[in-house]
């Protein structure tokens, strides 16, 4: 049986089952302490490093948490809500660089990730959702851009080839010759995604 100090914890940290103790009163001698598990609402530790802006990146693929199973946008962003971050904004080569060195490569290849930037309106600007709904950078405006020079149409991104692509991933050398660049991409596809 562990100690009362213990069962007091495990109650704040609401892990304490409805037959743990109650009212404040000790536990009784049938009284087991949960095992901690995520059954029980226990997040895995969020892997953190600084990358060059300062910030601390969640990477879905090597959390087990969320290695396993892909995302849409909306899931994604709820998933990096609910651990007080937001979808990553690349407004930096410096910090995609971080992002896609993490990149897995041979077998178990992460061919998508999604980020903040999202269309305002369809056929619109995107911006990362910073919170200040800072613009998406694109070609010749002088500011950091990936955008891919090719994709399925062969056209360069973002080409909205598909209707509706209005939300922005990383593709990692998804078309031949590209590399790790951005496109952009139906909000209803399954992804990876990094949160800051």
């Amino acid at each position: 049986m562990a100690p009362w100090s213990s069962v007091i914890c495990l109650a704040l940290l609401g892990l304490a089952t409805a037959s743990g103790p109650q009212n404040g009163s000790p536990p009784s001698s049938s009284y087991q302490v949960p095992k901690l598990s995520s059954s029980y609402g226990v997040p895995t530790p969020v892997q953190q490093v600084q990358p060059a802006q300062g910030g601390r990146l969640y990477v879905s693929w090597e959390n087990p948490r969320h290695s396993g199973g892909q995302y849409t946008w909306d899931q994604a962003a709820g998933e990096c809500r609910q651990l007080g971050l937001r979808l990553v904004s690349l407004t930096s080569p410096q910090k995609e660089q971080e992002i896609n060195r993490r990149l897995p490569r041979g077998g178990r290849k992460v061919e998508f990730y999604w980020t903040s930037g999202q269309r305002l309106s369809e056929g619109g600007q995107f911006v990362w959702n910073d919170g200040a709904r800072t613009p998406v950078c694109n070609r010749g405006q002088g500011c950091y851009q990936n955008w891919g020079p090719t994709g399925g149409a062969g056209r360069p991104q973002p080409d909205n080839r598909e209707g509706r692509e209005n939300c922005l991933a990383i593709l990692n050398e998804f078309y031949p010759g590209e590399g790790i660049v951005w496109h952009d991409i139906g909000c209803h596809h399954r992804k990876h995604f990094v949160c800051e």
